[in-house]
């Protein structure tokens, strides 16, 4: 259980490594007949030498959702993310959503392009800031000279399985019932689960890790206090290996608290990669115009 934290920092490193800052996305399937048991070593031995999959396209999905009342404050925000990235640079990145606040709205959706080192940009956006609003709204070829977007094409770490040997998984393997594993064939999966429950179960531990992040004690009894005002928390990764190659992963977190002094908050974030995708079609980018700044 001490080592739940550092996988989840690896989990954010990946949704960083493939490009994206995270209501659910759907979760690579586990069944109960394929589990095993396996010690440190042999799950050592398994992420020996894996790697990113060969496939050249990979997607990435991501969605948010919230609604919180904090005070006299209001938010509510909904926003999906989907790309697909391809080997040689070409990537489609399609974004939409509606955030409302006490300091700005903001809705709408849009497509990225990127092809033959050009970025091509199809969106319908409006935000409302300080009275002020702005918008917008066409087709549009990005200039090379100026603010161009990057759309990152690869993961910078082929073994990934060191990397996952790194987050601390291994010394977690035996010691925290919510780290299962499944296997079939040439189909390995690894599944993290952390509820309420496990985390109350495991107070002491959990607070002994985040007290060795810095200088202030957090106490057991300070930990399950913060945890009684939380109604649901869970958090659930999977990630998928075959023949030896990282294909999918994917995480759901979702957090509610309903407070008197605190307020309320529902939110919840979902986070997917997976290769072996089809790769869109492409518009035809004659109607796109070149885009000024200062719109």
């Amino acid at each position: 259980m001490k080592k739940i934290i550092s996988l989840l920092v690896f989990v954010v490193s990946l949704a960083i490594l493939v490009g994206c800052s995270s209501s659910n996305v759907e979760m690579p399937t586990t069944n109960k007949k394929d589990q095993v048991e396996l010690s440190q070593e042999e799950l050592a031995t398994k992420l020996e030498n894996v790697e990113v999959s060969e496939e050249d396209v990979a997607r990435i999905t991501a969605k948010v959702r919230l609604d919180a009342k904090i005070s006299d404050e209001k938010a509510n925000a909904k926003l999906d993310f989907d790309a697909y990235i391809q080997a040689n640079g070409n990537a489609k990145v399609s974004l939409s959503g509606n955030v409302t606040s006490s300091a700005m709205k903001l809705k709408g959706s849009g497509d990225i392009y990127s092809q033959n080192s050009s970025v091509y940009l199809n969106a319908d956006l409006n935000m409302e800031m300080s009275g002020t609003t702005q918008s917008i709204k066409g087709k549009y070829k990005i200039p090379e000279s100026g603010v161009t977007p990057s759309l990152p094409v690869e993961i910078p770490s082929p073994n990934i399985g060191e990397l996952i040997k790194s987050s601390g998984i291994i010394e977690m393997t035996g010691s925290y019932e919510g780290l299962t594993f499944y296997e079939k064939d040439n189909d390995f999966r690894i599944k993290l689960e952390v509820t309420k429950d496990l985390l109350k179960n495991n107070a002491e531990r959990v607070a002994d890790l985040v007290s060795s992040f810095g200088g202030s004690l957090v106490t057991k009894e300070q930990l399950i206090e913060v945890l009684n005002e939380v109604d649901n928390i869970k958090f659930e990764f999977v990630i998928v290996i075959k023949d030896n190659k990282f294909v999918e992963a994917a995480l759901n977190f979702n957090l509610k608290i309903k407070d008197d002094e605190i307020g309320n908050i529902n939110l919840s974030m979902g986070l997917s990669i997976k290769f072996g995708e089809k790769m869109p079609s492409f518009p035809s980018f004659s109607e796109y115009k070149d885009f000024g700044f200062g719109f």
